[in-house]
């Protein structure tokens, strides 16, 4: 039996910035030699927004051509209890912090004090996660200072579609598509506040990622 020989082409957000026409020769080499060939191609990035559109989007050289398709999660609790290594307190302040991305949770040194962890991370010019945030919406959006404006306002309690029209100045269906986005990249999440009645169309607040929100905070402290 002839095993199947595994491509694995990690970030291809870079590959595509690269190479011209990249996602083409992509698409032709499958559409011509995968019948005759054991070759399986692993496609993977660290851009959701990228990924979803460029890759798996009906405008994609490549739609249509998925066999699968998997979108990593977040690692649970224990997960992050056994890279990390540090008491169970430490463990869930880390798993809040940092929402389980594995990354993030490999800064953490069971070895340091947790409030040292946090100074070197976030309160030092040269710290890993310093300019993280404004990396991950350069990353993922076409216009950052607009999204960065949203996530100060959800740090100051600004929570509400409304609300965050017109602390913004900008219009209910604009903040309505920037939201939608943020959501789809992990960095802000929709909830029902307790008591709040189960309407057809829920209202409900919006609210950010921990990890976001200290490294924002971190950033508006250090400004």
């Amino acid at each position: 039996m002839v095993e199947s020989l595994i491509l694995v082409i990690d970030e291809v957000p870079f590959l595509v910035q690269s190479i011209e026409d990249a996602m083409g020769s992509l698409q032709r080499c499958i559409d011509l030699q995968s019948t005759d060939t054991k070759l399986k191609i692993v496609l993977s990035g660290s851009s959701v927004s990228f990924m979803e559109q460029q890759v798996l989007g009906n405008k994609s050289p490549l739609y249509g051509r998925r066999t699968a398709q998997i979108r990593l999660l977040p690692f649970t609790l224990p997960e992050t209890k056994a890279l990390y290594g540090g008491t169970l307190v430490n463990t869930i302040l880390v798993q809040l912090i940092t929402s389980g991305v594995p990354l993030y949770v490999s800064y953490f040194s069971s070895r340091k004090s947790f409030q040292e962890n946090i100074k070197q991370l976030f309160f030092t010019s040269n710290a890993l996660l310093y300019n993280e945030p404004l990396t991950i919406l350069n990353m993922e959006v076409s216009d950052p200072p607009v999204f960065f404006t949203i996530l100060e306002l959800l740090a100051h309690g600004v929570n509400k579609n409304v609300e965050l029209a017109d602390k913004s100045g900008m219009s209910a269906p604009n903040v309505s598509y920037y939201l939608n986005l943020l959501q789809e990249i992990g960095l802000i999440a929709k909830k029902l506040p307790f008591g709040e009645k189960i309407e057809r169309k829920p209202s409900g607040i919006y609210v950010m990622d921990c990890f976001c929100f200290i490294s924002n905070m971190f950033i508006r402290t250090r400004l």
